[in-house]
């Protein structure tokens, strides 16, 4: 079909939240939601997002990477100046089968009101591409690319007005000057129930710049634990550490006696929101045992005594576990190196971003403890969803198997990966719980996204997962920059472990909510640590 503008009244029934569709060359039945009439303000029933993988899209995978992919990103660098874009290409649709869902090249810029009396571009970009694949693809296969233009919708709030693809990093990094209890950080008892109870923090776990005089920083997820010949290092992402105006320009190395980069595990507006949790279960406590007193008052017949006993038993407990909060000692180290803003280097086409801490935690250890992830509604779903498109009856077995395995031990291992390429299309990864988000089962695109702004165009491998509760399930969200993705494996010893595959830094909210996320192959990571420190290839390690 031959590329056409979207009517402004029927942009919003793309199907993707807070996304407004302006040209495509698909059909107005297969792009839009149909039979409906709501108003813009309306959320629309949403399109199912699946991965793109070779065994099923071979001659499409290669198509593009080898014949459409520099092409196409030519032509959108220079077609689309000042704004930042994201070009993705995954199966999307309103089908119940996501993976039977047309491929779709799907450009989103993320810039807001950026066609805003320019709709004419948006076109003659969809005619561009369409150019570029016919000079490229012979004629019987030229229906299947598909191409959809869209643009962050631009009556929505708090849009990043540079459009950038968002940092994984916690947003907020003002003070907080009017409520304190609306201090913005998390209760991260949630995700991590026995934070003040261990010595050492686990991967994953709250990180952030310890607060100074006149600022609160941003907090983001602590990758793990490191060690180079006999030093112990902790890693985070390098825009956690140093967010927004003082990111560096070049490369940051530790000199003597600049230590004034401290860090705090967990970050400080989450140690005190959680403070400020337990300190409220531990005045409810109270008041329940008020409340059982003045009844006994007004029923001297009543015996209250068990639950007297039962509510004072809990005090004691909320008490215990306050003064634990309260003594838990937050200071962890300080920025050894960090890379640059947006860092890229010729040996590879995604951005680098890295901190690397003086670990001052006491018996750092790289396990998570135990939970159990197979009965998370996502994880459990999304299994279910992948296992019947791609395993055999023997193949899902053997990887539940394996799950269990994993889940039946009292805490979680994380190993050093034997290989850091054995990325397997056949495989299902997983983010363990983070500092925002809990445990979710995610697949791995065969095609990497391309993301362009004004700081840098890179190709970033893109990890999809699959919101069942309508945007309440992300796989990442604001504070999970730094959080590790993993498969998982048997180690040597024959032990169930996780294995580290990559490391989260990036994501776009308002484009797909939480079901792609951009992370760096873990072994990029160390590549690029061990050649600007100096260090011998292959001396870093999971410790």
């Amino acid at each position: 079909m031959s590329p056409w503008l979207v009517k402004k009244e029927d942009r919003y029934k793309y199907g993707l939240m807070n996304q407004e569709i302006i040209a495509t060359n698909q059909r107005a039945e297969t792009v839009l939601v149909t039979g409906l009439a709501h108003d813009p303000s309306w959320s629309s029933i949403k399109k199912s997002i699946a991965a793109v993988h070779t065994q099923d899209d071979e001659k499409f995978v290669q198509c593009f990477q080898k014949d459409l992919r520099v092409p196409l990103k030519e032509l959108l660098v220079s077609s689309l100046p000042n704004c930042s874009w994201t070009l993705n290409v995954f199966h999307l649709g309103f089908g119940a089968d996501k993976y039977a869902n047309p491929i779709v090249i799907h450009v989103c810029v993320q810039t807001p009101r950026y066609f805003k009396d320019n709709e004419d571009a948006a076109l003659g970009v969809v005619q561009g591409m369409e150019n570029i694949i016919k000079e490229k693809i012979d004629n019987q296969n030229l229906a299947k690319f598909n191409i959809d233009i869209c643009h962050i919708n631009p009556s929505m709030r708090n849009v990043n007005p540079h459009g950038y693809t968002e940092l994984r990093s916690d947003e907020s990094s003002k003070v907080p000057r009017v409520d304190p209890r609306k201090f913005p950080g998390v209760n991260l008892i949630c995700n991590f129930p026995s934070i003040y109870f261990d010595y050492t923090p686990c991967p994953g776990f709250s990180i952030g710049r310890e607060k100074t005089k006149d600022k609160i920083y941003p907090a983001g997820s602590l990758t793990g634990f490191l060690r180079q010949e006999n030093t112990i290092y902790s890693l985070t992402c390098s825009h956690v550490v140093f967010p927004d105006l003082e990111r560096p320009s070049e490369r940051y190395k530790y000199k003597d006696g600049m230590e004034q980069f401290k860090i705090s595990i967990p970050a400080y507006k989450d140690h005190q929101a959680t403070i400020q949790a337990m300190e409220s279960k531990l005045y409810y406590a109270g008041y329940a045992i008020n409340h059982i007193e003045n009844r006994q008052i007004m029923s001297p017949a009543v015996d209250f005594s068990s639950k007297m006993r039962h509510q004072k038993e809990r005090q004691i407990l909320f008490a215990t576990d306050f003064k634990e909060a309260e003594d838990y000692n937050t200071h962890a180290g300080y920025v050894y190196a960090a890379s640059e803003e947006w860092r890229k280097v010729a040996s590879f086409n995604g951005i680098l971003d890295w901190a690397l801490i003086r670990n001052a935690s006491v018996d750092p250890r790289n396990q998570l403890p135990w939970c159990c992830f197979l009965g998370e509604p996502q994880v459990f779903e999304f299994i279910e969803k992948f296992g019947d498109k791609y395993w055999s009856s023997g193949e899902r077995e053997a990887f539940i198997n394996k799950c269990l395995a994993l889940q039946s031990s009292v805490e979680f291992n994380i190993s050093h990966p034997k290989s850091f390429s054995l990325f397997n299309e056949k495989s299902i990864y997983f983010k363990a719980a983070s500092r925002t988000t809990g445990w979710k089962a995610c697949e791995l695109n065969s095609i990497p996204a391309i993301i362009h702004n004004q700081n840098a165009t890179s190709d970033e491998h893109v990890f999809i997962s699959d919101d069942t509760l309508e945007a309440q399930e992300e796989i990442s969200g604001g504070g999970d920059s730094g959080a590790l993705i993993y498969a998982i494996d048997v180690d040597d010893g024959k032990q169930t472990v996780l294995v580290p595959m990559a490391m989260i830094w990036g994501g776009s909210k308002h484009s797909f909510k939480g079901d792609v996320t951009y992370a760096t192959p873990i072994e990029e990571v160390f590549k690029d640590i061990e050649s600007e420190m100096g260090w011998e290839h292959g001396s870093l390690k999971f410790f």
